[in-house]
């Protein structure tokens, strides 16, 4: 998969909250220091994601939110390229209704960059297992 060269607005809202949403170029392949969602990762995949922790109100003290993807036997899935499970999204500047952006944010292997492997404030990851509910 080449690398994105170009940020896509998704044509979708979130149906909580009604965010839009930023596929990001440098969460991409874009920027080769910043963690990257697997090339397996669909953008309705990562769109779902986002939408289900907006749904499910998995926010931070900071309101950034947090979501996973799960397999068939609810086993949380690897989304990101140094094998992250939990993705972090960001909101958007408000005063300029922004869309906001994520990028797979935890559990990372010692492979990963220096800057992917810090676990300060991580979440566990079973943490968010039981919190998704199948739709």
């Amino acid at each position: 998969m080449s690398a994105a060269t170009e940020d896509v607005d998704h044509s979708e809202r979130t149906r909580r909250s009604g965010y839009r949403y930023l596929f990001t170029a440098k969460h991409h392949g874009g920027e080769k220091k910043a963690a990257m969602w697997l090339s397996t990762i669909a953008r309705e995949e990562e769109f779902s994601i986002f939408d289900l922790a907006d749904l499910h109100e998995i926010a931070d003290g900071r309101d950034w939110l947090y979501g996973v993807s799960r397999d068939d036997e609810d086993n949380l899935r690897h989304i990101g390229t140094f094998e992250e499970q939990v993705a972090e999204f960001q909101p958007g500047n408000s005063r300029t209704k922004d869309p906001w952006h994520g990028y797979p944010q935890w559990p990372v292997n010692t492979d990963g960059p220096a800057n992917r492997r810090r676990q300060k404030c991580r979440p566990d990851p079973q943490y968010f297992i039981g919190w998704w509910k199948r739709d």
